[in-house]
């Protein structure tokens, strides 16, 4: 349960990335005329965001059973931590080109022709389905909690669990950013920014620890893996 836990952790750092790629589209949302509507309006565009996070938690969940009967979560652990050292480390053109290739600049477009529709659309739920479709941008962190979720947790439920802790880690400040956005200088946007890459580069080198198993404890466990697939890890 400790591994679902971090999630929390992760969601608190990665708030801060938020702020700084999910800000536009944050501070574009309808604030409203009374206190209540700023705060039901950023309260249903964060509990959006969350819901997608927890849809993700099914599918890596899924995925991260394969992982764990096969016994090649090391494998992955060090990939994924490699993948993120790698991706803030890339010079942004060969990032572009990169992303490109994979399909990503499409899919970000046919999102923002969603955004685009739901901005301009009056429905009482609206900010909701902004918020959802905001938790399908592609985002390292997202990945990275994803990422996370794959090798640590083992099951659907504690990588559903895992993406929901995320989710809610990153709440409070989106939260503040949303309903109090008026109060948030560029110039703290922009220190924020800065400190991600540092932040995400920490990130890869937990998960390359985890995945090499040094049997130090609870940075690099030593995990056994039983024939039912289900795993013990040894923090001595």
């Amino acid at each position: 349960m400790s591994e679902v836990w971090s999630g929390f952790l992760v969601g608190l750092l990665s708030s801060f990335h938020c702020v700084g790629m999910c800000g536009p589209i944050a501070l574009a949302l309808p604030s409203g005329n009374t206190a209540l509507k700023i705060y039901s309006n950023a309260f249903l565009y964060n509990v959006g965001r969350i819901i997608t996070y927890s849809f993700l938690g099914v599918l890596v969940g899924w995925f991260g059973r394969l992982f764990f009967y096969s016994g090649i979560s090391q494998i992955v652990s060090i990939g994924i931590g490699i993948a993120i050292i790698i991706g803030f480390i890339l010079p942004q053109k060969y990032f572009i080109v990169f992303t490109n290739q994979l399909g990503i600049q499409r899919f970000t477009n046919f999102l923002r022709t969603i955004f685009s529709t739901l901005f301009k659309s009056s429905h009482p739920l609206n900010l909701l389905f902004i918020g959802v479709v905001n938790g399908f941008l592609p985002c390292g962190f997202v990945y990275l909690a994803a990422g996370n979720a794959l090798v640590l947790t083992g099951g659907v439920g504690n990588s559903i669990l895992y993406m929901l802790f995320f989710g809610l880690g990153t709440f409070p400040l989106m939260f503040m950013l949303v309903a109090f956005k008026s109060f948030i200088s560029l110039k703290v946007r922009g220190i924020i920014t800065k400190l991600i890459p540092y932040i995400a580069i920490l990130m890869g080198i937990l998960l390359i620890l985890r995945g090499l198993e040094l049997d130090i404890p609870y940075l690099s466990p030593f995990i056994n893996f039983s024939n039912s697939g289900t795993t013990e890890v040894e923090c001595h």
